[in-house]
């Protein structure tokens, strides 16, 4: 009789407890050994790079346990984390029923460095960047992995923010500092990055700053809103076009570099779909020529200027979508 009460007490303990694992994705991952060290992130999304590879729902009913939490519950969502070879845990949701304790998470696979810029340095390295201190930045991020996939997403938010401070000064970029971006793997991920307090500098000068654009527009995400600020800079470019105006030549270099790649984008992209965004925005890219034949007419025919815009006019024509 008393055997039969235990294995009823037994069974109304575990009645209402479940563990179900579900791997995400194709991937598979080795096991990880018991004593692997796994990070839980319950209060935030981890600030990490890392990939989503099981979903882990555990309930269990605390009627004869002292646990009493959800956080209680950690290192059985560690013990599961390890079955599916993820290092980390992330507790998207737990909640409480009557005697019961339900824990949703997801099991990743950390793949970068912790965040290694701190909030206090964020206001030097702005110093430092503005005023081309190249030393400052180097001892600033020595800690810092230079492999964008293994950076965490705060620091390669933060180093792209300064790349994209510092290529607005244009044609007063240093190659060295610029060398150094690249080599941290940088890029200006679109125009209007972040907010720029009255420096006196403007977006349009990027396309001036040492190809930075041709380097970045390859992993710029929104090339659709990209390519329609390229396209507003260029028009007000020629919109202001002085006959005294400074580097003529080379601010029209810069445009018909760029535009031959965002070109050869959008047509890749109109022969997989004409209704795309990026399709859609051809029209205003075949205007371009026309629009250099009106500036044009603002200098003498015999000018060095206009020689310098008559040839960059016949290296615009081919561009025509």
């Amino acid at each position: 009789m008393k055997l039969l009460m235990c294995l009823a007490i037994v069974i109304l303990m575990t009645s209402c407890s479940s563990t179900k694992v579900e791997k995400i994705g194709d991937k598979i991952y080795s096991r990880l050994p018991e004593n692997e060290p796994v990070q839980v992130f319950a209060a935030h999304y981890p600030d990490l790079v890392y990939e989503e590879i099981c979903k882990i729902d555990l309930v269990r009913n605390t009627e004869f346990s002292l646990k009493t939490s959800a956080d209680d519950y950690y290192d059985e969502l560690k013990v599961e984390a390890r079955k599916c070879g993820a290092n980390g845990v992330v507790v998207n949701y737990s909640s409480r029923y009557g005697k019961n304790i339900s824990i949703y998470a997801t099991g990743i696979k950390i793949l970068s460095e912790e965040s290694k810029i701190k909030s206090d340095d964020i206001k030097k390295l702005s110093l430092a960047t503005q005023t081309s201190n190249i030393s400052a930045m180097e001892k600033m991020l020595s800690n810092v992995t230079k492999n964008r996939s293994k950076r965490a997403p705060s620091d390669t938010k933060i180093i792209d923010g300064l790349l994209y401070i510092y290529a607005r000064k244009g044609f007063g970029c240093d190659v060295k500092m610029v060398e150094l971006f690249k080599n941290y793997e940088a890029i200006i991920p679109n125009f209007n990055y972040i907010k720029i307090f009255q420096d006196g500098l403007y977006d349009e000068n990027i396309i001036y700053c040492k190809n930075i654009l041709l380097h970045s527009f390859p992993q710029i995400k929104e090339k659709g809103k990209f390519a329609i600020e390229l396209n507003n800079h260029f028009l007000n470019f020629l919109n202001h076009l002085s006959t005294r105006g400074k580097h003529i030549s080379q601010k029209l270099s810069a445009y018909e570099m760029l535009f031959k790649l965002v070109i050869s984008v959008i047509k890749e992209e109109c022969a997989k779909d004409e209704t795309s965004e990026l399709c859609i925005l051809k029209s205003s890219f075949n205007k371009h020529e026309k629009s250099l034949v009106k500036a044009m007419k603002m200098f003498n025919i015999n000018s060095k200027p206009y020689d310098q815009m008559n040839q960059i006019y016949k290296n615009f024509k081919p561009l025509m979508i």
